[in-house]
């Protein structure tokens, strides 16, 4: 099946294909910039980039798989209109799936010692105000929560019959609020990832489209909490949003 991914929940923006031609080895291209604004201004030029490297054009994508948050309020809005918007005008099923459950997939695979049946990695983002976005991937990326909107304390209780590895932004602050209430959380992974391993992992994204029912509803952004700012009445503000090289990510048999 032919995916196009797409993520910018966070801090990086991130368009990958993955692509099967007859009598050609399944491939896929990808591109990832880090960034913390400009998303809107590089995710169309990244998509043009990446398929131009496939040597894929539009009509060849059979599917899209977005990650539709948890994020920050302008990131999640931007890949899942993006994602909603060439759905439309292609025609095309879109699956979206959390990006703190993309986070963890690649996490599981390269954590050391993390791989028994009940070892799993709690992935925790900021959500600012003292709260987490939190959610716990099992060695075989399935969620064993869903994402979740939690302090440090509640996000250290979270599966209790697991042993937990923790990754991302409130790792550190989730392993202590569980030592303080008598739980072993391990942490401190972060010289196993490169700074771009922080951010959803795109080609897991495509990895679960293609196993995932397309939706019959359009994807919405998961916010799990109403954004921190708010327009005033009768006015708006203009919006802008940067640039790259697409590389080769996979070969398959």
């Amino acid at each position: 099946m032919n995916i196009l991914g797409i993520d910018t929940c966070f801090n990086a923006c991130s368009v990958a294909v993955h692509f099967e031609k007859p009598g050609v080895a399944r491939t896929g291209w990808g591109e990832k910039q880090l960034m913390t604004t400009g998303h809107a201004e590089a995710l169309m030029p990244m998509i043009d980039r990446v398929m131009h490297c496939a040597g894929m054009a539009f009509a060849d994508i059979e599917r899209i798989a977005v990650t539709h948050g948890p994020g920050t309020f302008t990131g999640t809005r931007i890949s899942v209109a993006a994602a909603r918007a060439l759905s439309l005008a292609l025609r095309l099923p879109v699956v979206g799936f959390s990006s703190l459950r993309a986070i963890g997939m690649f996490a599981t695979a390269r954590i050391p010692d993390c791989g028994g049946d009940r070892d799993a990695v709690l992935v925790v983002r900021d959500a600012r105000r003292d709260e987490w976005y939190a959610e716990v991937v099992d060695v075989s990326g399935a969620s064993l929560t869903g994402p979740l909107l939690l302090s440090a304390q509640a996000a250290a209780a979270l599966c209790p019959g697991y042993r937990l590895f923790a990754v991302g932004t409130g790792a550190d602050q989730v392993a202590e609020a569980g030592r303080q209430g008598g739980r072993q959380i391990a942490s401190g992974f972060e010289g196993c990832f490169l700074p771009e391993h922080a951010e959803p992992d795109i080609a897991s994204v495509i990895g679960l489209a293609q196993l995932a029912a397309p939706l019959d509803a359009l994807v919405r952004p998961l916010y799990l909490r109403p954004p921190d700012a708010k327009p005033q009445d009768g006015k708006s503000i203009p919006r802008a949003a940067s640039s790259g090289t697409a590389e080769r990510l996979t070969d398959e048999t």
